[in-house]
């Protein structure tokens, strides 16, 4: 009986040459099957590149193997892996798609720029409530791809909240012009913290529209990097003090400048944001009015140690100092 004809296939540049032997169809019989066993001295990125590729294999021993490497393979594991802007589109469909991602591992792989659409789109049409809302905050794809919106809206599974966010989103900005992202020369605003080692850090073109989008994008370095933007008027940054859909660093970095600050508007948008952390909300809480620590208090929204200092100093202006009685003899 002919043996099984090999599949093979590409593999992207960067990988182990060991990779494009095996893919190609040049590695014996017994290298590929250990490679679908994880029994090869490879980079885990590479072996698990690998084992995805191999589950097509022709010969069903080395497909099953594969398999079974890769349902062994841990979230914490995966991680690192997922979190590499250059991981590949084929880790992030099989593993998005493999129903064994939550939390921390989930997120990275819905916000990760080489996501294809489609993948995210199979993620829409099923997902339970926890996928869906992760979907719904990575607002810039769904604002460069609108029939992710649509997918998203048909699952019944989607949430109240999250359909008021796609119809803001939708009124807003969908159909608008295309963002301009592109590598940059660094500027001389604030200065945000910087990015991870291995990140190009871009430079926000364009207009206050267009910088309201990228102020909500999932990748951190994006929306601190619109902080630079010499472009940015104090409407805007009072705009993004009171985003509930941005990163907490863009808060923080925010609330450190006191240019900012120094504006009502700015300081009374922290506080009122359930994202700012109370450590910063509180030190902005003097400087509002009394109608509007009165509003504050009684806030569910915000933390209840913000809501109690607000409520502490509402009374102190508003009610008249005690007077000391006489002592009685």
């Amino acid at each position: 009986m002919d043996a099984p004809e090999r599949t093979t296939t590409e593999a992207p540049p960067g990988r182990h040459p060991l990779v494009q032997r095996i893919l190609g169809g040049s590695a014996p019989d017994a290298i590929r099957l250990s490679a679908a066993r994880g029994a090869l001295p490879l980079p885990l990125p590479d072996l698990t590149y690998l084992q995805v590729c191999l589950l097509s294999d022709a010969r069903p021993e080395v497909a099953q193997a594969a398999a079974d490497s890769l349902a062994n393979l841990t979230s914490d594991t995966l991680l690192p892996i997922l979190r590499d802007p250059r991981c590949d589109a084929i880790l992030l469909d099989y593993f998005a798609l493999s129903g064994r991602l939550a939390g921390a591992a989930l997120e990275t792989v819905v916000a990760h720029p080489a996501i294809p659409d489609a993948t995210l789109e199979a993620l829409a049409a099923s997902g339970a409530v926890e996928t869906l809302n992760l979907i719904v905050t990575n607002e810039v794809r769904i604002i460069r791809t609108p029939r992710l919106l649509e997918v998203l809206r048909s699952n019944p599974n989607l949430s109240t909240d999250d359909r008021r966010r796609l119809a803001e989103l939708e009124r807003d900005f969908v159909g608008k012009e295309t963002l301009r992202v592109r590598q940059a020369a660094p500027t001389a605003a604030p200065e945000p913290p910087p990015p991870a080692d291995g990140e190009a850090i871009p430079e926000v073109k364009g207009n206050a529209e267009e910088r309201a989008i990228l102020i909500r994008d999932t990748a951190k370095m994006v929306a601190l990097q619109v902080l630079k933007s010499p472009k940015l008027s104090d409407t805007e940054i009072s705009g993004f003090a009171g985003m509930r859909s941005v990163c907490e660093d863009v808060l923080r970095v925010i609330a450190s400048q006191r240019d900012w600050t120094k504006t009502y508007a700015v300081a009374h948008a922290l506080v009122r944001n359930p994202k700012t952390p109370p450590g910063l909300s509180v030190q902005f809480l003097a400087r509002l009015g009394t109608r509007d620590l009165r509003i504050l208090q009684g806030d569910k929204n915000i933390p209840e140690i913000v809501r109690r200092q607000a409520h502490a100093l509402f009374l102190a202006r508003t009610q008249p100092p005690k007077k000391i009685g006489k002592k009685a003899h």
